[in-house]
C-alpha cells in the first residue's frame, strides 16, 4: 500500500502476503507500489485526498485500471522489453524458459509468465486457476492466431484426468522440473471453437501450484 501522510509518501507491505521481505513476489508489489508513486495521476490523487490510500492488488489479479498500470509500470521497471526478449531467446519455450527468467529477472513466476505472453515470443494463453473456483483469471499473448480462439473452460470438472492443470490443483507432487507438462489439442481447452482446423492445433498444456497463490496454466501452440 502507497500512503500520503504528514507530507510523507509511504510504502507498506504485508509479508504474509509475499512470504519473505527480499522474495520475488515482494519486490514486484515493491515496483507496484512505486507505479503509484511514479504515476503522476496516481501520486496526485493520494497527494490530494482525491483517492485514499488502499491495499494494492498486485500481479494482474484486479481488473481496475489503476492497478492495471501499476502493474505494468512493475512489469517494465524489472524486465525491460527488450533485454527480457533477448534473453528470453536464450532459454526454452514455455514454463521451463519462464522459470530460467523468474530465477535471471529475481521476479515472481506469475509477473514472469505474464510478460512471456506479452513478447509476443509463442502464441499462448496464461492461466490462474482454484480448485473451487475455477478459473479466476487469463491472459494472452497479443497475436492474430489467439484471437481467433473463444473462452477456455473455466472450470475444474471441465478438465480431463490427464490434465496438467488438474494434477497441479489436485496437489500432486510434481516431477523434478517443477512442474506438470502434457500434448494436448485446441479442442480440450476450447470447446465452442468451431474451425475445424484450430480445432485440431497441439498446444502443450504446462501447470504448477504456488502454494497459497493457487495454481498458474501456461498453455502454448506448437509452431
Amino acid at each position: 500500500m502507497l500512503e500520503y501522510y504528514d507530507k510523507r509518501f509511504h510504502i507498506y507491505c504485508n509479508l504474509s502476503r509475499v512470504e519473505r521481505h527480499d522474495s520475488p513476489r515482494a519486490r514486484f508489489t515493491l515496483a507496484h507500489e512505486l507505479g503509484h508513486y511514479f504515476i503522476d495521476e496516481h501520486r496526485n490523487a493520494l497527494q490530494s485526498g482525491f483517492a485514499p490510500a488502499h491495499l494494492s492488488i498486485c500481479e494482474y489479479e484486479s481488473d481496475n485500471l489503476v492497478e492495471r498500470e501499476a502493474d505494468w509500470f512493475a512489469s517494465n521497471l524489472l524486465m525491460p522489453r527488450t533485454y527480457f526478449l533477448q534473453r528470453a531467446k536464450d532459454f526454452p519455450l514455455g514454463m521451463s524458459g519462464i522459470l530460467s527468467l523468474q530465477r535471471y529477472f529475481q521476479t515472481s513466476i506469475t509477473s514472469t509468465a505474464l510478460r512471456y505472453a506479452q513478447i509476443g515470443l509463442v502464441s499462448c494463453l496464461v492461466m490462474k486457476w482454484d480448485l473451487q473456483r475455477g478459473l479466476l483469471w487469463k491472459r494472452a499473448s497479443e497475436d492474430n492466431f489467439i484471437a481467433h480462439f473463444p473462452s477456455p473452460i473455466s472450470t475444474a470438472t471441465q478438465l480431463p484426468e490427464n490434465s496438467p492443470t488438474l494434477w497441479a490443483l489436485m496437489n500432486a507432487k510434481p516431477p523434478a522440473q517443477g512442474f506438470f507438462a502434457a500434448q494436448t489439442t485446441a479442442r480440450t481447452w476450447f470447446p465452442a471453437l468451431r474451425d475445424s482446423t484450430l480445432r485440431d492445433a497441439v498446444c502443450i498444456e504446462q501447470s504448477m501450484r504456488l502454494g497459497q497463490f493457487g495454481v498458474l496454466t501456461f498453455l502454448y501452440f506448437e509452431a
